[in-house]
């Protein structure tokens, strides 16, 4: 009995000695109630205290004190051994930030939105990495959910309803505690023809706008200037161009519409795609927007969008310039945000896309403006989605390296990155490690690494020697993907496209880079097809190469490990080495059949390689971090013009099928109904 006994009071201890108690000053409990609801650690309290710092060497277990007595903005110093430690700050959200970072270094990470990686036991910190004071190297940090596309971000902050508000939620709480302070996403218009879609909407996004302000958080909405460049479903403020008073007149109407009994602190202005007004039009219609959109919500913020584009190319007051560059000659209140694709930076080769052989003007235009000290910011991608990367699907964290990129570029010519001022990524989803993207934003928006792999190093180093191997085959993957898709220029082969995109190339339409379309090669003669051959083909097959050494590296944790963080990125890297295999494989049989050669070994290896590939998506589906995932992959209804989740076709396996179709026509003369993939 006696051992019985001392064995349950040592559990117990042990269990009191792995409890977490913030220790917490009046003024900001409810704030410190709402950060620590998702947090899954079974034994954490919340203890309200006049004195944090003064009871912090109370009681058993992780205690942490919570003191805002910082002359600072948004910064915070941590100090502190063994079970008891400190976190000094100059405001809430520098509170909230040096709190997260503890929670960091006692084993938590904050990964997707939905889905905290929580210890099973809390690590004890070196108090040596303590006591700096960290502050922002960047005023804005953010995400720009691209809700005009069924991503997560659509249906949880622009459908209304309890769960999507909840959801809502864990994403502010999400930004926060990777050091973000502002959060935005795109209007639809279906809050323009619908009364009570935009009451209903209003409640739902006020109630979200009420969490963000309790939480530190900014908010922003996208909205498009002219109906003649949507494309989509977004709610635009003038779907007809008047005269100056008829312009102001339906300027002032759709304002209404966003400010009403909803508060936010930003409008993102942007101008649509391909299409454009005439200059001076553009010029008097953006000013009028601005005048609208001051007087409708006073002390708000605009920004606008400058694109790419490199066929929008005019002269303008003795400028040659790209269309979206007239934002420059707006409002001087008006912030421009220069904008890029894909995993595309403002430094290296854009490989052709939406036109460019090079971003050199919008490179030039954002070191111009930190140069003279005037407000701008950079406003890239970590997802493009449409046919081209975690719809295809690819795992692609080429991204975190090109978001890097671009930072370490923007401090080595220009001292620091402090003058972006408004640093905003545009999101378009999170599952297939995308989620990986965002969170290495932020955290380099708040503190530059020295090297981006860092990053991936210390997500990683909660899970010992399995983590190292698995953030050292991220680096590697990046590294490899930088080489053949940007340097070798095979990004369109590695992505797909659908049956709109191809039908825009005949009109010169132009997005993502264009691949060589498996008929036009019926046209080369047998030169072109054979340097075809050898850098497409063989350069696919080269990068399914080094994707496979990447694998191997980890070859012992496929077979061995089920911990679902790593399984995801053991699934991304499959998929890759899968995807370079197929795609080699199609073009070879279309290859080998135009030189009078039987295709059906290239044919039946991309039959194999498909069949692998779909047992690889049904696994990342049963791993999917959303708790709805359904929602995701499946047809519905939405005020988007996709009637669908938006990992459908990567459910699937759409763009594979229709490109494996289109090489069986080419290749064996065959008939096959070709599916579109698109809407």
């Amino acid at each position: 009995m006696t051992t019985l006994l001392t064995l349950l009071l040592g559990l117990l201890g042990c269990n009191n000695d792995q409890r977490l108690t913030l220790l917490i000053p009046p003024e900001d409990v409810e704030i410190f109630a709402a950060y620590t609801e998702g947090l899954s650690l079974e034994q954490i309290t919340l203890k309200e205290e006049e004195d944090p710092a003064g009871a912090v060497s109370r009681g058993r277990g992780f205690k942490v004190a919570v003191v805002r007595d910082l002359d600072c903005v948004e910064c915070y110093e941590l100090s502190g051994e063994g079970r008891e430690y400190v976190v000094r700050a100059g405001d809430i959200l520098g509170a909230q930030y040096g709190v997260s970072e503890l929670l960091e270094r006692f084993g938590f990470r904050f990964f997707h939105p939905q889905h905290t990686l929580s210890p099973e036991a809390l690590s004890e910190v070196d108090p040596s990495e303590l006591g700096d004071r960290k502050a922002p190297a960047i005023a804005r940090r953010g995400v720009h959910m691209h809700t005009l596309h069924p991503t997560e971000g659509y249906f949880d902050f622009w459908e209304p309803g309890a769960e999507n508000l909840t959801r809502a939620k864990n994403v502010i709480d999400w930004v926060v505690k990777n050091r973000g302070n502002h959060i935005q996403w795109v209007a639809l218009d279906d809050i323009i023809s619908s009364p009570s879609d935009r009451a209903a909407w209003a409640e739902h996004t006020a109630a979200i706008q009420t969490y963000a302000r309790l939480r530190g958080v900014t908010t922003g909405l996208g909205i498009q200037l002219f109906g003649s460049g949507n494309l989509q479903q977004a709610f635009d403020l003038l779907d007809d161009v008047g005269s100056e008073a008829e312009q102001a007149a339906a300027l002032a109407e759709r304002m209404a519409l966003v400010t009403d009994g909803v508060d936010f602190d930003l409008f993102n202005l942007s101008f649509g795609e391909f299409f454009g007004e005439s200059p001076e039009q553009f010029i008097a219609s953006g000013n009028l927007a601005w005048e609208a959109a001051a007087a409708a919500e006073p002390g708000v913020e605009m920004t606008t969008v400058i694109h790419v584009g490199d066929d929008l190319q005019l002269k303008y007051d003795g400028r040659e310039m790209i269309y979206y560059f007239l934002a420059d000659y707006l409002d001087e209140e008006v912030v421009p945000w220069v904008h890029t694709v894909m995993y595309y930076n403002l430094f290296e080769d854009p490989g052709g896309a939406y036109h460019h052989e090079d971003f050199d003007q919008h490179r030039a235009f954002l070191l111009d403006k930190i140069e003279a000290g005037e407000p701008v910011g950079y406003f890239p991608e970590s997802a493009y989605w449409i046919a081209f990367d975690n719809s295809v699907p690819t795992y692609l964290p080429l991204y975190v390296r090109s978001r890097f990129t671009d930072l370490d570029e923007v401090r080595a010519r220009t001292g620091d990155v402090s003058g972006i001022r408004n640093h905003v990524l545009f999101s378009s989803g999170w599952e297939w490690g995308y989620w990986q993207q965002d969170r290495a934003f932020l955290s380099m928006s708040f503190e530059v690494p020295g090297d981006w792999c860092d990053l991936m190093r210390w997500d990683w180093a909660t899970h010992g020697e399995d983590g190292a191997a698995v953030a050292a085959a991220i680096c590697e993957t990046a590294d490899v993907q930088h080489r053949f898709l940007l340097e070798e220029r095979l990004a369109a082969y590695f992505a797909s496209r659908d049956n709109i995109m191809e039908l825009g190339y005949g009109l010169g339409i132009l997005s993502q880079p264009r691949p060589v379309l498996y008929d036009e090669l019926e046209d080369y003669d047998a030169q072109q097809l054979a340097a075809f051959k050898e850098e497409v083909v063989g350069g696919m097959y080269d990068l399914s190469e080094a994707l496979g050494e990447v694998r191997s590296g980890v070859a012992d944790l496929e077979s061995s490990s089920d911990d679902p963080w790593i399984r995801e990125v053991l699934d991304g890297l499959v998929i890759n080495q899968n995807r370079a295999a197929y795609a080699s494989a199609v073009y070879g049989a279309v290859v080998t059949s135009l030189e009078g050669n039987n295709p059906m070994n290239d044919l039946e290896r991309a039959e194999a390689l498909l069949e692998n590939s779909r047992q690889v998506v049904a696994d990342r589906y049963d791993g999917f971090h959303d708790p709805d995932p359904a929602r995701l992959v499946e047809p519905r209804e939405n005020a988007t013009i996709y009637s669908y989740g938006y990992l459908i076709r990567a459910d699937e396996l759409c763009y594979w099928e229709r490109e494996l179709l289109q090489a069986r026509n080419v290749a064996l003369g065959e008939s096959n109904e070709v599916p579109g993939c698109s809407l």
